[in-house]
């Protein structure tokens, strides 16, 4: 499944007694986010998307995550009524290719979206494997919201699935967001990537250089990371 996210968690440490009181407690995420406004602001942004929007990814041992920043154009409000509504992620979530469906249910203590996703997006929805995410509005001021989604399995042995969205008023009438996914993978999941660069995804590949070819020519990111 290819992965549209990144992950960067804002550890909270609590400690008890005498020798954690010292510890510094880790920024709200809020502040957080406010911060990387600020580093959005001025750093260069990837000018190839002719908007101010960046992608980074990450790839471990045994998980792959990806991370957005960018500046919509809404206002905070419009853009926080609408990413507050459960119902708006199906529509999210089916602009991937390998989404077939999203149903939305309750059961009067949560509320979850079942999505159906398939391992190349030429199968038929009736291919899928329904992953269940868990909705959850984290956070929500008049100057920040988070909105958190995760899924304990996925197709193809992966897990740990983990979406996460913050967002907060910008300059210009406009909203900072920031989205994040990641997933865990194994052994089934990994012999399904191998299989999958061998034939269908041989030829993809990212936007950053990494190196350049023997004739000169730039060398980009290839794998799991190219084809975020």
């Amino acid at each position: 499944m290819n992965a549209i996210r990144g992950f960067l968690a804002v550890l909270a440490f609590t400690g008890a007694g005498l020798a954690h009181a010292e510890e510094v407690a880790s920024p709200a995420p809020a502040a957080v986010l406010q911060a990387r406004y600020a580093a959005f602001k001025d750093q260069r942004v990837e000018g190839r998307f002719h908007r101010p929007l960046r992608i980074e990814s990450r790839e471990g041992k045994d998980d792959i995550a990806g991370e957005i920043h960018a500046l919509v154009d809404s206002p905070f409000a419009v853009t926080a009524a609408s990413l507050k509504d459960p119902s708006h992620w199906c529509e999210i979530l089916l602009l991937h290719l390998d989404t077939k469906d999203c149903h939305l249910s309750s059961d009067g203590k949560a509320t979850f979206l079942r999505v159906g996703v398939v391992t190349h997006y030429d199968q038929p929805a009736s291919a899928a494997f329904t992953a269940t995410f868990t909705y959850r509005l984290a956070e929500e001021t008049a100057t920040f919201l988070q909105v958190a989604l995760d899924a304990a399995t996925g197709p193809v042995g992966t897990s740990n699935y983990l979406i996460d969205l913050e967002a907060m008023p910008a300059e210009g009438g406009r909203t900072f967001i920031r989205m994040s996914y990641s997933y865990s993978y194994g052994v089934l999941a990994k012999i399904a990537m191998v299989a999958y660069f061998a034939t269908f995804g041989r030829n993809k590949f990212g936007f950053t250089e990494v190196g350049t070819e023997k004739d000169g020519q730039p060398l980009y990111i290839a794998g799991i990371r190219g084809v975020v």
